[in-house]
């Protein structure tokens, strides 16, 4: 369930900026930058992939701590937490 939610949030992040960032670094960069200078927009893909390679990184090191806890715990105090 941990692992469920971290990569949850993990696809959701990603996908919501390359949605949202993607259009507005391709808007802000022909207002500051083609305008003046003439350079074409390219699709940034080493910075997109190491962005995503972060955050899914980030969210294997989220769920780390809290499987590591849960696994010390006994079967009884781990049900008892449930309640």
């Amino acid at each position: 369930m941990i692992a469920a939610e971290a990569a949850t949030y993990a696809v959701l992040g990603c996908v919501t900026g390359c949605v949202l960032g993607l259009p507005l670094n391709k808007m802000m960069f022909q207002f500051l930058i083609a305008d003046k200078w003439g350079t074409t927009w390219q699709l940034p893909v080493v910075p997109l992939l190491l962005i995503v390679m972060l955050c899914f990184g980030s969210a294997a090191l989220a769920i780390q701590r809290p499987i590591k806890r849960i696994g010390q715990l006994s079967i009884v105090d781990t049900i008892k937490v449930q309640q």
